[in-house]
């Protein structure tokens, strides 16, 4: 359902009254009553400085605050991009099949270029689930001049131009891959207080691993996923943590460590991430 902005200063108010705060207490000194009360009885619009810091004194984002407007729904695009920066493994089959679903019924009414990239992304999860190296490569082959030379040409990359990087990182020879692995966790870094951010560095860590260790560079996949592992427990995501021992004990030839991550998986009741982690220590780990 799309919002009303000329309906804001209404749905304000009625925010303001459930939580018992006078006009006085949200105006401050900045904004006036009068100007309060026009806006709440939608007489005049209100600036974007003084509309955030009437947010700020109710104690509410914007994002949940235009999330009420729309009758507690996010709009499909946004919904779109929240359940890909939420995604919970690249393994989750029935939430990416229903990503690209949701995504093709976007694309039919509107364009827009993240939407077309998180489509593609998509699918070349879906194909990765299938013994076919061909079509994998063929379906990265397309994916990263689609992704890559959009993203290159920005001069900054926000959450999710680092998200969609993180998810064709593997797309990159492993020479490539280690510099922009460099340069995402670079710009990452302005991002270290914003909660929503850690999941997607404790993810880019766990993919850098995974080439590290296809590549016979075990030192290197032990030192980040030393950082993987802290971020998991940091994070209490149980995923991230039984992937995070299971490549952890394949780079130190830790047999436990390893065992313990498979037997980690097993309480998810995933059984697409718990066979991928099985195939890893059996075609990654060395006697």
């Amino acid at each position: 359902m799309e919002y009303n902005i000329e309906k804001f200063g209404e749905k304000f108010k009625e925010i303001r009254q459930n939580k018992h705060l006078s006009q006085k207490e949200v105006c401050g000194k900045e904004i006036s009553r009068t100007t309060l009360s026009k806006f709440e009885n939608g007489g005049r619009s209100m600036n974007i400085h003084h509309f955030l810091r009437l947010l700020e004194r109710i104690d509410m984002s914007f994002d949940e605050f235009s999330y009420i407007c729309s009758d507690y729904t996010l709009k499909p695009k946004k919904q779109i991009v929240a359940d890909f920066l939420s995604l919970y493994s690249n393994y989750d089959i029935q939430s990416i099949t229903k990503l690209i679903k949701d995504s093709e019924n976007y694309l039919a009414i509107s364009d827009n270029w993240y939407v077309k990239a998180i489509l593609e992304v998509s699918h070349a999860y879906l194909q990765d689930q299938k013994d076919t190296p061909d079509l994998i490569n063929a379906t990265a082959t397309k994916i990263i001049p689609m992704v890559w030379e959009e993203l290159s040409k920005q001069d900054e990359w926000y959450l999710l131009d680092l998200r969609l990087l993180n998810a064709i990182l593997y797309s990159f020879p492993i020479e490539t891959t280690g510099q922009i692995a460099k340069e995402v966790k670079k710009r990452i870094g302005k991002y270290q207080n914003f909660t929503q951010v850690l999941p997607l560095i404790t993810a880019l860590y766990l993919n850098l691993s995974l080439l590290y260790l296809q590549n016979n560079k075990s030192e290197k996949a032990e030192n980040i996923l030393s950082e993987a592992k802290n971020l998991a427990y940091q994070l209490k995501r149980t995923d991230f943590l039984a992937v995070a021992l299971v490549r952890h004990g394949i780079a130190t030839k830790n047999k436990q460590e390893m065992e313990q991550g498979v037997l980690l998986s097993t309480f998810l009741q995933d059984k697409n991430l718990q066979k991928e982690l099985q195939e890893e220590v059996e075609n990654l780990s060395i006697a």
